[in-house]
């Protein structure tokens, strides 16, 4: 399989996907070269080289020279979004197994690089081997100044937001979490934005976030976080939609699983501002007669203010404005791109105020 995929602003670049290819420019460089910027959680435990599965987990490179061949492993098949000196291209569709993609630019100079994976954990991992500059060397990129971290479900996942409306099943080549509120806000706000979500995801009481939050790669247990790294400044947890989908939860027992990941939040993050949220899916007048959106907003509410009165000033609700039907939805009524760019200029908008970003 071969795709031409050109970028569109900025420079003029091809990428073209070589499967069980690897040509060689010349000798390539190790995926753990300290030039090479990893955002988000990688499993660095492999000698071959770094594996990632969350979406939205992102290699960052610069490089002076006509363009680079990258040799990926893949379990997906995920997609990777790949930007060129700032300028997006389309999707790129990896395959299961070793591949090569290759970026070729217009012309040789300085150009900055980027691959987001696209896809949640539940379609795959992929393994970065190896990276080869044609005609020129990799440069020293750079960690952006900020940080931020969003915990959440199939909104925060992209589950299906490219899709052609609420009926349409899911398919892995729909699911977009370049295009998330999340990662839409860390580009306007020139961040980096950490991504820990997964499709269906609870706060209580079973396919809880708080089962893989601790891990590198949610699918596999052996793979621990390491919590010493850089702090999220802030964090946005924007769980719920799933528990109150049906009846709602119990105050008392979901109120108190919420205390407890936020307690093992502040262990790891005494600084960061917390933003418990009401997502924007949940409605009033669905289940009808449920009140399902007043009724977690109030449990947040009444949860946040006792957190406040016990000592703890950096915690807030946050609330999505409520998706709009003219706003197209994507598979399963969950957010359509349209709206994730709405909810990301609010989510902007918050952390300007609250961290003068």
């Amino acid at each position: 399989m071969l795709a031409v995929l050109p970028a569109y602003v900025a420079t003029c670049a091809a990428v073209s996907l070589v499967a069980g290819a690897k040509p060689s420019f010349h000798a390539g460089v190790s995926p753990y070269d300290h030039r090479i910027v990893y955002v988000g959680r990688w499993d660095r435990r492999s000698t071959v080289g770094p594996r990632g599965a969350w979406p939205g987990v992102e290699v960052r490179l610069k490089l002076h020279g006509a363009g680079l061949q990258v040799t990926i492993d893949d379990t997906g098949p995920d997609w990777l979004q790949v930007e060129v000196d700032g300028a997006p291209t389309r999707g790129v569709q990896l395959q299961r197994g070793v591949q090569t993609l290759e970026v070729r630019m217009d012309r040789p100079g300085m150009h900055t690089v980027s691959f987001t994976k696209r896809t949640e954990a539940l379609v795959g991992a992929i393994q970065f081997l190896d990276f080869e500059p044609e005609s020129g060397r990799l440069l020293e990129s750079d960690h952006k100044k900020r940080l931020f971290q969003v915990i959440g479900d199939s909104m925060t996942c992209g589950f299906g937001n490219e899709a052609g409306g609420p009926n349409e099943p899911f398919k892995p080549d729909t699911e977009d979490a370049y295009q998330t509120y999340g990662l839409i806000a860390s580009r306007a706000l020139d961040s980096d934005a950490e991504i820990i979500a997964w499709s269906g995801r609870k706060m209580w009481p079973d396919e809880t976030i708080g089962s893989i939050y601790d891990l590198n790669v949610p699918s596999d247990p052996s793979s621990s976080f390491d919590f010493r790294s850089d702090p999220p400044e802030a964090i946005l947890i924007n769980i719920g939609t799933d528990d109150f989908k049906g009846s709602a939860p119990d105050e008392a027992e979901w109120t108190g699983a919420y205390k407890d990941f936020i307690g093992r939040l502040r262990f790891h993050y005494p600084k960061s501002f917390i933003y418990p949220a009401v997502g924007c899916m949940l409605s009033d007048t669905y289940p009808e007669g449920r009140q399902a959106r007043t009724t977690m907003r109030n449990y947040l509410m009444r949860m946040v203010d006792g957190l406040r009165q016990a000592g703890d000033k950096r915690i807030r609700v946050f609330e999505f404005s409520q998706q709009r039907e003219e706003d197209g939805y994507g598979c399963g009524y969950n957010p359509s791109v349209k709206t994730n760019q709405f909810m990301a200029v609010e989510l902007e908008d918050q952390l300007k105020r609250d961290l003068r970003w």
